[in-house]
């Protein structure tokens, strides 16, 4: 009598276990893959648009680099390039024969008149005033970002006499800007609301008006005169903080990672809101 043959149900089971492993150990190899095919290619559009600059120096705290007792590069920033650039956007700067690129903040724009001296009624402390282009309206702006106006105010002024009062411009600004008087075409007197005329200087076309935020130490337009847009070599949208404390390697990684997920999160968020 012929013996029946039975099914290894047994190594059966233990194939299709194997098989099992074997595929989601594929599938979690090929994920991650994927990802970091993504995240290279994330990376390498990224760096196409923005550049990394470690921020050295003092010239724009409170903002950047906010400990004031240190002058080592605390912050680092990504600027992106060929960005519109708007007022009160901080950029990076290629002035002409340097090989430095500095960081400042954009005050004023083509066509726009600005004038810096003390204000009476402001603790006779420093104000710029800007006339927009297009506009007569006078706009005393308020900085809530620069490290203090009672510091930058000790520094020299140049004091003006119009006969039935007097002016203390601000004597960097003055000297670089005002000093021919009416005769230089982009200088001109503007009469504001207490009766009195004040110099002005108009930005030339294409050019930008930019200080830093440490007013008393930055050296900035009122010293180097203007920028013409085309220095302008990105706009700052993410500043990465405590560099200093992560110095380089992974740690350094991990604080950029952070701000510029950070970032793009905020950049989605902002556009579902506008979108609503």
């Amino acid at each position: 009598m012929e013996q029946k043959e039975f099914p290894n149900f047994k190594e059966e089971r233990k194939e299709k276990e194997e098989n099992r492993i074997w595929m989601m150990l594929c599938s979690f190899f090929m994920a991650i893959f994927a990802v970091l095919i993504f995240a290279v290619l994330c990376r390498t559009i990224f760096y196409v648009n923005f550049k990394y600059y470690p921020v050295r120096g003092t010239s724009m705290q409170p903002t950047i680099n906010p400990d004031i007792t240190s002058t080592v590069v605390q912050d680092g920033v990504f600027a992106q390039y060929n960005s519109s650039i708007d007022y009160d956007d901080i950029i990076i700067i290629q002035l002409p024969n340097a090989t430095n690129t500095i960081i400042k903040r954009v005050i004023a724009k083509e066509g726009d008149k600005v004038c810096i001296r003390r204000y009476p009624e402001y603790n006779n402390e420093y104000r710029v005033s800007v006339i927009r282009n297009g506009t007569n309206t006078i706009e005393v702006l308020e900085e809530d970002y620069i490290n203090g106006y009672t510091d930058w105010s000790r520094n020299e002024s140049y004091n003006v006499d119009y006969g039935d009062y007097t002016v203390d411009y601000e004597n960097a600004f003055y000297r670089t800007y005002l000093q021919g008087g009416e005769e230089d075409i982009h200088v001109s007197l503007v009469k504001e609301d207490d009766g009195c005329q004040y110099l002005y200087y108009q930005v030339m076309a294409h050019h930008i008006f930019y200080l830093g935020d440490n007013r008393a130490v930055s050296k900035d337009a009122r010293a180097n005169g203007t920028i013409s847009e085309s220095g302008v070599v990105g706009v700052v949208k993410i500043i990465v903080r405590n560099v200093v404390d992560a110095d380089t390697g992974i740690a350094l990684w991990w604080e950029k990672f952070k701000a510029v997920i950070t970032y793009f999160f905020d950049e989605i968020g902002n556009f579902f809101a506008w979108s609503y």
